[in-house]
């Protein structure tokens, strides 16, 4: 197995959060830069306050 380069890394397919299995087979190379800025949105709106329903 090589090195991940600086610019990649590994991360999930499908998010663990859906409910799949922690296994080698959910990971995959991707890029840094769109890795880090779709998980910074997730997070974001996971973190925004929803009004309360009844």
């Amino acid at each position: 197995m090589e090195p991940v380069e600086f610019d990649h890394v590994v991360g999930y397919k499908v998010p663990l959060s859906l409910g799949v299995a922690d296994d080698v087979a959910n990971l995959e190379l991707t890029g840094r830069r769109g890795y880090v800025e779709l998980w910074a949105r997730h997070a974001l709106v996971s973190a925004t306050p929803r009004p309360f329903v009844p």
